[in-house]
């Protein structure tokens, strides 16, 4: 994972938050929007802002068959800053 663009995509408060309503469970991006404490105007914003975390690897986008749903979910539960390589592993926990 490149550890510049992981931080950029974490810097904003609505990525954050998503990363974790997803944590629990993996959701379609219309469910991560509705658990928002304070959604974005445009809910094309989240769908955008979901994309962003999984261009650097921090969610995966998967269809559903049972559901016939587009999901997003956590790969990794957590990640681990090395300062000193200046790279970011995923962690399974």
């Amino acid at each position: 994972m490149d550890l510049k663009r992981t931080l950029i995509a974490l810097s904003s408060n609505k990525r954050l938050e998503m990363t974790n309503i997803l944590s629990y469970n993996d959701l379609s991006a219309p469910e991560v929007f509705s658990k928002m404490k304070s959604p974005p105007v445009f809910r094309q914003s989240v769908n955008r802002d979901l994309d962003v975390l999984v261009e650097v690897g921090i969610l995966k986008k998967f269809y559903h068959q049972q559901t016939k749903k587009i999901l997003y979910g956590l790969i990794w539960k957590s990640l681990e800053i090395d300062f000193r390589n200046l790279k970011i592993v995923g962690k399974e926990n």
